[in-house]
């Protein structure tokens, strides 16, 4: 059997530590859920969530029973976690809430977090490490790139595609067929009519390109 390690104790990690007990409860997965693996050891003091942080990503050895999810709400921050842990060795475990509906023909990438009421449509393939935050859809034949976050009641309608590290704020929409570029990101309630270029900010209805401001 093997130990699921969440990575990341903040809010994202014990809500995915929640997903992951009610996936176990119903029967959906068979897996041990061990703790967490953070770098601030002191993520859970003021929580008690009946599991513990194990030890920081740098100083994990990964066990051959081990697996991880990652728990971060930033797309940047999920892709540099996975970079970090698979120079480990790490193997992934996804993590799916038992309310979700994740069709027969669609693909899911190993690491990826389904939150409750989610729906993932009829071929549609989402990458490595993706987040699909509560009741948000991915519609049939969409395309989501690796480390993508789709927060809560946002929907990629069918044929759409994401790149890889794109940010979608809660109840924002994709329309159908339409690309978005790597490190994309949305303001909630977007929707998203257009093409957008890699690394744009984009908001509004129709949601439009945002002026990056310069540090």
């Amino acid at each position: 059997m093997k130990t699921l390690w969440i990575v990341g104790a903040g809010g994202f990690g014990r809500e995915v530590l929640g997903f992951a007990r009610d996936a176990v409860a119903a029967g959906k997965t068979d897996f041990l859920i061990g703790g967490f693996i953070d770098d601030h050891a002191a993520s859970l003091d003021n929580f008690d969530v009946g599991v513990s942080v194990r030890c920081a990503v740098e100083n994990l050895a990964p066990g051959a029973d081990d697996v991880f999810c990652i728990a971060l709400g930033s797309p940047a921050g999920r892709l540099a976690i996975a970079e970090r842990l698979d120079a480990k060795g790490a193997a992934y475990a996804s993590v799916i809430h038992p309310s979700a509906v994740i069709s027969e023909r669609a693909v899911l990438g190993s690491g990826c977090v389904v939150g409750p009421g989610a729906f993932v449509s009829v071929d549609a393939k989402v990458g490595l490490h993706v987040a699909i935050g509560f009741n948000a859809a991915v519609g049939h034949d969409a395309i989501v790139g690796a480390g993508s976050v789709i927060t809560g009641c946002c929907i990629v309608n069918g044929g759409a595609s994401l790149g890889r590290g794109v940010f979608l704020g809660s109840h924002s929409v994709v329309l159908p067929r339409v690309e978005v570029g790597d490190g994309v990101a949305s303001n909630a309630g977007s929707i998203i009519m257009r093409s957008a270029p890699a690394g744009a900010k984009v908001g509004g209805n129709p949601a439009r390109q945002l002026p990056q401001l310069a540090v």
